[in-house]
Parts: C-alpha cells; sequence; structure tokens
C-alpha cells in the first residue's frame, strides 16, 4: 500500500497472488510490474504490467502517466481493467486469452486500447482515443461514451467487428456522430453494428441514413456509410425532413387572434356578442431547400378558422371574454408527407 511515494519500480515476479494499492496522494514513478496479481490506483503510477494477466482498477482520482507511450501491458493470462480516472498511454495485451477493457463515465484513455486475443471486449462510457482489436471482438460506446480519434476510432486486424452505438436520452443524432469521430474498419469488411434508442430499441445490423436499416430520430437518419477507410457513422436528413422544415410557416399562421380595434370596428350586436370567421390558402415554394442538396421545397397549405366572444362596456373601458379554434392542414413537395394541425385558444 503506498500512501507516499516510491521513486522506482514494484516488482513481484512470484507465482502467488500479489495486491498493490496506490490510494489518493500516493505516487509510483515507474512501473508496477508483477505475475498475476490486481492493482488500484487512486493516486499516480507511470505505468502497470503483467506477465499472467491480472485486474487493473483505476480510481477517479487515479492517474496512470504512461512511461515510452505504454500506460498498462499484459503478455499472458486474462486482462481485466476498469477505469473512472485518466489513462495518458496504451493498453496493451497481447496475450492469447480475451481481455476485457471498461472506461467508465469520466475516465479518459488518451491513448489506444491494442487488444490481441479474440473474443475481447471494450466497453467506453467515458472517453478513448481509439481502439483496436486484432482478433476481433465487441465495441460499445455508451451514451456518454466518445471515441476522440479523427482517423480509425475502431479497428479489427481479424476476426469479426461487433460494434454497439447506445443514444444518450435527448440525444440528436448529430450528436451521436459527433461522438465517435473516425471510422471502424474490420479487416474482412464492414463491421456488423447496432444501434440501441435511449429507450431500449435497438436497430441491428444498422445500414446508411436513408436505408430500411437506418435510425430515424426526429428529421434525421443515423446510419453508417461506407468509404475508402472503412464506415463511419453518420447522419442524413431523412425524406420527411421537409415536412419539418414546413411545419413553422403552418404553425405560424396559426398563432393570431383577431385584434380589440378590429372587433370594435365590426358590426356588433347590442348585447356585445360577437363571431367571425376565416379562412385562408395557398402555396409556398423555395429556391433552395436545407434538407435536400440543391433542390427547392413547395407546399400547398389550407387553414380555417372560428371566434366567438362577448365585449361588455365598462365604465373605465371594456371587458371580453372569446374563443377560437383554427385547424391547417399542408401537403409537402417531393411526396414527403404532409402536416394537419389543430389548436384551440
Amino acid at each position: 500500500t503506498v500512501a507516499g511515494m516510491v521513486t522506482g519500480d514494484v516488482l513481484g515476479r512470484g507465482d502467488g497472488d500479489h495486491t498493490v494499492t496506490v490510494v489518493r496522494g500516493g505516487s509510483v514513478t515507474g512501473t508496477i510490474h508483477l505475475a498475476a496479481s490486481t492493482v488500484r490506483v487512486a493516486g499516480t503510477v507511470g505505468r502497470v504490467r503483467f506477465d499472467n494477466g491480472g485486474q487493473v482498477t483505476v480510481g477517479r482520482t487515479g492517474r496512470l502517466t504512461g512511461i515510452e507511450g505504454v500506460s498498462i501491458r499484459n503478455a499472458g493470462g486474462v486482462l481485466r481493467v476498469t477505469s473512472a480516472g485518466r489513462i495518458e498511454g496504451d493498453v496493451v495485451d497481447v496475450g492469447e486469452r480475451p481481455a476485457a477493457v471498461t472506461v467508465e463515465a469520466g475516465g479518459t484513455v488518451t491513448g489506444s486500447i491494442d487488444l490481441s486475443a479474440e473474443g475481447s471486449a471494450v466497453t467506453v462510457d467515458g472517453t478513448a482515443d481509439r481502439v483496436r482489436l486484432d482478433g476481433g471482438g465487441t465495441v460499445t460506446v455508451g451514451g456518454t461514451g466518445r471515441l476522440a480519434s479523427e482517423g480509425r476510432a475502431i479497428t479489427s486486424g481479424r476476426g469479426d467487428l461487433e460494434v454497439e452505438i447506445r443514444q444518450a436520452p435527448g440525444e440528436t443524432a448529430e450528436q451521436v456522430r459527433d461522438r465517435i469521430q473516425g471510422t471502424m474498419r474490420d479487416a474482412d469488411g464492414a463491421p456488423e453494428v447496432r444501434y440501441v434508442f435511449a429507450d431500449g430499441r435497438r436497430i441491428d445490423d444498422l445500414g446508411a441514413p436513408g436505408s430500411a436499416r437506418s435510425a430515424p430520430i426526429g428529421a434525421y437518419d443515423l446510419g453508417i456509410v461506407a468509404d475508402g477507410d472503412g464506415v463511419r457513422v453518420k447522419h442524413a436528413f431523412a425524406p420527411r425532413a421537409r415536412v419539418y422544415e414546413a411545419l413553422p410557416s403552418v404553425l405560424l399562421g396559426m398563432t393570431g387572434t383577431s385584434g380589440f380595434h378590429d372587433r370594435m370596428a365590426a358590426p356588433r350586436s347590442p348585447n356585445g356578442v360577437w363571431a367571425r370567421i376565416e379562412a385562408s390558402g395557398g402555396s409556398r415554394e423555395t429556391e433552395r431547400s436545407t434538407s435536400t442538396s440543391g433542390a427547392g421545397l413547395s407546399w400547398a397549405e389550407r387553414r380555417y378558422g372560428a371566434e366567438t366572444g362577448v365585449d361588455v362596456p365598462l365604465e373605465a373601458g371594456v371587458a371580453g371574454l372569446s374563443a377560437h379554434h383554427r385547424h391547417a392542414s399542408a401537403e409537402v413537395s417531393g411526396n414527403d408527407g404532409g402536416i394537419e394541425v389543430a389548436g384551440n385558444g
């Protein structure tokens, strides 16, 4: 147990189970090099190295500074890593047993998570630069997870790569895409990408935006697209997006009510009761649409409404009570759908 400073390495080369704990404020400037053991880090450590597997837990105050660019390295056995702190270097496993690495929310890996064995698993709820599974495996990016690489964010050297992307509550498709900066590449072809909505619904084998296997989120479709460097998470306007674009104009026409001066100027009954009806229609067209490349947008709309009320003269003015109902509908061009809204006030 280290609560002070160890200016050098900690070596446990025997076959027994070793346990090294670096508490908050403690420091090991060198490498903790063990055969098969457990290491808990709440302070600062240069590097952890296992010869035959082990468990590394990095707390929220823990930090691995990395030596020669490597923070954790395992040569055999089973490696398990859980980090809520900061790992400033690579996590490397060259063993033949599947490894598991979890970056919890708030945790950071500024280097690469590089695992060799087939069937390894990586879960990212914090931030990691990139993930490489040489033998294939699974990568789960949680709703708070982010892959910051601008190149290849997830790569498989051989075997099958499966990627699961989880949407956070209230998150848009564009925000999901921005959390995964780079591409995903599988040695044998496109990886299988699953998308999980915030409510738990799944879309397996996610396809390109606009396809039958894309994930609809509001005016957008979320999917993956292939390019020369693998597949990339991408959002695109869905075919229904032009309905969303025309909607504000339709709603705007419904918000008005008759003004007081309009009512005063209209013919009135002796008891102050009044009523009026209104109707309008027409079409609109734009040269360009924000939801399509270069194409314009047009829609035809119809609107009608009715109002009734009573105005009572007072010594200091007029008191009134009124009610109204409005209905509007529109047909958007390009076989994109329609809008129908109603309002009462």
